[in-house]
């Protein structure tokens, strides 16, 4: 009898090379995902081709899924040994402490767990400080050191962050119109994929041996073919490659994150975050709504006569923001569509409040000049000089830091949980003069489709333990 011999797995910072006899098509399996779409390809009718993307390619396996190769190994009971070619670091505990900034518990064991793994993610609910876990990460690490982000607002909040912790002088900016390296940069992902292009190579980031990717579970995605994965995959000498986010990613391929960043080394959730005083208590109200009836119409149509264009809908929602902001609170109305967000203006005009409204939406981010209107607007805010704020989902509904925000009303629907976590977060942070989250949101029973998304609102409330109260429309 032959006896097997003993793999050796060579550890990279992106990637990883299995060398030796080893159970290539349970690992191949095992690091793959369906393609989107694939079905509609020659080679998948033709069944030349499963129609899977497969990760491990020439006995090389990207890095963060060492953990799943491993795994495999150990359970089919095969010898191997590990030979981690990446560069190692003494850590001074003493150097992870920001100026003027006293770490949660949490905050410094997250910390502690991301340095023993050197890769991986962390989740952590909105309002637990994800950002000053990074800058005190990247503080004691002391090496140059990439931010990623997706959007404006999270770009800009987060250089506000990064030069009170490190200096605006060491601070660095890449977005459209800006390419400033400094030892620690904000990028805006689309604006990188778009320099690096197709090039396989892009020596610009080889300077960075600190990568962390906010909001990460953008990186679960194939859209676009997998551009966040592909960006991630460009700072090759980065040891250190971390990912953090609210709302982790249960898509099919999932298995990109992981083969980006790693595993999810630490977890905390909104409710432990409420027992221990970091975030505030919720009250949430869903109001049944049955108008108009088009129960079996389908969802396109329903949503615009449902929810964008249903009068009674959108009145009720002004008159509880009305409510809620004649009791001192500050109310965000979210909505998917602009055209919507027009709509409940509007109404508010109209409804001679006299209360300071506003609507923000992706035009406001269009320009240096209205990004600093924008953030005159968010201090006004922040300030409490602003009643009632009308914001888009796609320009507020991730990540945008308003601790201010005491109520919020979903005048947009939606069923996605991890849009849904997103937006619910924008209320739940601590402020002065703020006793809860008022949530208001509606049990839309005009639609099959509605309805079925509203209930998955539901549901996530309750996942996250939090009190829900389904209540009639009041006149």
């Amino acid at each position: 009898m032959i006896e097997k011999s003993k793999i050796r797995i060579i550890v990279g910072c992106v990637d990883s090379q299995i060398v030796g006899i080893y159970p290539h098509k349970e690992i191949s399996d095992a690091l793959s995902y369906a393609m989107q779409g694939a079905y509609f390809s020659k080679a998948f009718k033709e069944k030349r081709w499963d129609g899977r993307i497969r990760l491990l390619q020439r006995n090389k396996f990207p890095t963060g899924c060492l953990d799943i190769v491993e795994a495999i190994l150990i359970e089919q009971g095969r010898e191997y040994e590990v030979e981690d070619l990446r560069p190692l670091q003494e850590h001074e505990p003493s150097a992870f402490k920001l100026p003027g900034v006293s770490m949660r518990p949490y905050q410094i064991m997250m910390i502690a767990r991301m340095l023993e793994a050197m890769t991986g993610y962390i989740s952590v609910a909105t309002g637990g400080g994800k950002t000053l876990i990074a800058a005190a990460l990247i503080k004691g690490i002391c090496q140059p050191s990439a931010f990623l982000v997706h959007n404006t607002m999270l770009f800009d909040q987060t250089i506000e962050v990064f030069e009170r912790c490190f200096g605006a002088e060491n601070v660095g900016r890449f977005r459209g119109g800006q390419e400033d390296i400094k030892p620690v940069t904000v990028f805006m992902v689309q604006a990188l994929r778009s320099h690096i292009g197709n090039k396989l190579n892009c020596p610009m980031l080889y300077q960075f041996r600190v990568m962390i990717v906010d909001e990460c579970h953008h990186v679960a995605s194939n859209g676009q073919k997998a551009q966040w994965y592909q960006v991630a995959r460009r700072f090759k000498n980065a040891p250190f490659r971390f990912g953090m986010t609210a709302t982790p990613q249960k898509k099919r391929w999932k298995i990109l994150m992981h083969a980006a960043l790693g595993k999810e080394i630490a977890v905390k959730t909104v409710s432990e975050l409420q027992s221990e005083g970091y975030l505030s208590e919720t009250d949430c109200i869903f109001y049944r709504i049955n108008v108009p009836d088009i129960f079996t119409t389908k969802y396109a149509d329903a949503y615009n006569r449902g929810i964008v264009e249903n009068v009674v809908r959108n009145e009720y929602a002004v008159r509880q923001a009305i409510k809620q902001a004649r009791e001192k609170k500050i109310v965000l109305l979210m909505v998917d569509k602009v055209a919507h967000g027009a709509i409940l203006k509007d109404h508010l005009d109209h409804a001679g409040s006299g209360l300071n409204t506003v609507f923000l939406w992706g035009a406001w981010t269009k320009s240096k000049k209205k990004r600093t209107e924008l953030a005159a607007v968010k201090q006004d805010i922040k300030d409490r000089k602003i009643d009632i704020v009308i914001a888009t989902r796609g320009l507020v509904g991730e990540g945008v830091d308003i601790p201010v925000i005491d109520c919020i009303v979903n005048v947009a629907g939606g069923k996605s949980d991890i849009t849904f976590r997103q937006m619910f977060g924008r209320g739940l942070r601590i402020a002065e003069d703020k006793e809860e989250l008022t949530y208001i949101d509606f049990v839309d029973e005009q639609n099959m489709h509605l309805y079925d998304h509203s209930h998955s609102r539901i549901s996530e409330c309750k996942k996250m333990k939090q009190k829900v109260s389904i209540r009639l429309m009041e006149n």
